[in-house]
């Protein structure tokens, strides 16, 4: 399995502010191979973001989508959505790599030079080289070493980092989140689509919860009059949830910090808009070292964002619209323009 293939699955993953990273930009096929040396030299040239000095190459991404997906055949809406998620993270991994190195705890050029070498040994033993894997890719060498600089940074990073004594204060900072707590939680449900309808439900279930607060109604009583969810007939009730892998990640999150009878505030999901209450929690009985593997992956993401949130705004990016991405300052899709 490639590092970019380890790197999506095992770091971003599990933090699903989405993320299913990846997908081609530009709206056409995904271009897996290049046919003469002349279109492969060019397209590993063309620039699709600067990180401060330092280029993101569309072939670059292309790359790495490629990698990570294959083949697949994708609609083309969903192509553009992941195409915005790819150039992200591939700017906060540059924003990472910056800090890294501003700080002096990158990996060595040495240590670049000789991942780079050990990679054309390895092409020699496949009756291959280093030019025929970049042309096959679509990349620069340049690109590849500011590829292979981040993976070795970013792991060295992570080695001193992850030490048994940090996961072990996560763990007991985030117990509830590890241990195999469940919680049992009701909802209330109002569906919704578009931009307004959402701001709708919102306000809606706020004023519902101020309510439900003051005293002047029921959860269950309002969720079986309101909530456009299945579990309406039984007051809201969901049951019993687990951190993980039950529930949509921003209905489980909101769950499990919220003690019993307390409410969360509306939240938003692709089903709608939904109000939370916590019935009851039932304590898990995992230790620290149980959980290990989690923990590593909950903490290695917290390093990664800690670094984007204290970094961004000492790091000039600038997109050229080479490929789509979405403007920082309006959150607006920004599409290539056709050649006129």
């Amino acid at each position: 399995m490639s590092w970019q293939r380890r790197w999506f699955s095992s770091q971003v993953a599990p933090f699903r502010k989405f993320v299913v990273v990846l997908a081609l930009l530009s709206g056409g096929p995904l271009p897996l191979t290049h046919t003469n040396a002349e279109e492969t030299t060019a397209r590993a040239l063309v620039v699709a973001a600067m990180v401060d000095d330092v280029p993101i190459y569309v072939a670059e991404v292309e790359a790495a989508l490629v990698d990570v997906i294959g083949e697949q055949d994708l609609p083309e809406s969903r192509r553009v959505r992941l195409a915005v998620a790819m150039m992200e993270q591939i700017v906060d991994q540059r924003i990472v790599l910056h800090h890294l190195r501003r700080r002096k705890l990158a990996a060595s050029r040495h240590r670049v030079d000789a991942e780079v070498k050990h990679l054309a040994g390895r092409l020699k033993r496949r009756d291959s080289n280093l030019a025929e894997h970049l042309a096959t890719r679509g990349i620069s060498e340049q690109a590849l070493r500011e590829e292979i600089h981040w993976r070795l940074s970013w792991q060295k990073h992570l080695d001193e980092q992850l030490t048994d004594e940090r996961l072990a204060h996560h763990f007991d900072e985030h117990r509830r989140d590890f241990d195999g707590t469940r919680v049992r939680v009701s909802q209330i449900l109002l569906k919704a689509t578009s931009e307004e309808e959402i701001a709708e439900r919102r306000a809606q279930l706020e004023r519902l919860r101020e309510e439900i607060i003051n005293g002047g109604r029921e959860f269950a009583a309002a969720a079986r009059e309101l909530s456009e969810a299945p579990s309406r007939a039984a007051g809201g009730d969901l049951g019993l949830i687990a951190r993980r892998g039950e529930m949509h990640e921003t209905i489980a999150s909101a769950a499990f910090g919220l003690e019993p009878g307390e409410l969360s505030r509306p939240l938003v999901t692709p089903h709608g808009v939904h109000l939370l209450q916590c019935t009851a929690v039932e304590p898990g009985e995992k230790t620290w070292r149980d959980v290990r593997d989690e923990l590593r992956r909950a903490v290695t993401h917290q390093l990664f964002a800690e670094i984007v949130e204290a970094e961004r705004a000492q790091v000039a990016v600038r997109f050229t619209g080479a490929i789509a991405y979405r403007d920082p300052a309006s959150g607006r899709l920004i599409r290539p323009q056709p050649p006129r």
